[in-house]
């Protein structure tokens, strides 16, 4: 299978993206093209590119975020910001999207060991 996603695919579903310079592009989608197995045994052949761009949108959002969950509360007077803690998902539960990749992850058949 060829790779399956263009950034136009990924910023159909994290509008956000466009803001994303060619450079950025061209570095997320390789390294998700390295990362996901898009072999129709594992995905099938409609979930490969969803999948792909969700993890790719979720990179993206990562790149933009340094790591930090959403807001959950803000002070002026003396300036504070706390961010929620979204790891018990790991990094994927970082952003929408990455939660969004790990539950189709998640309805893969696949056998032990295999790696998304």
């Amino acid at each position: 299978m060829s790779w399956p996603i263009t950034w136009g695919d990924v910023t159909a579903i994290a509008p956000e993206a466009a803001a994303a310079a060619a450079g950025t592009q061209a570095a997320i989608l390789a390294q998700v093209g390295a990362e996901v197995d898009t072999d129709e045994d594992t995905w099938g052949a409609t979930l490969a590119p969803i999948g792909a761009a969700y993890l790719a949108a979720h990179l993206y959002t990562l790149s933009k975020s340094k790591g930090k969950g959403p807001v959950t509360s803000e002070s002026e007077g003396a300036l504070s910001r706390s961010y929620a803690d979204l790891t018990k998902l790991g990094a994927l539960g970082l952003s929408i999207y990455g939660i969004e990749y790990l539950r189709l992850t998640r309805t893969l058949q696949t056998t032990i060991g295999a790696v998304f």
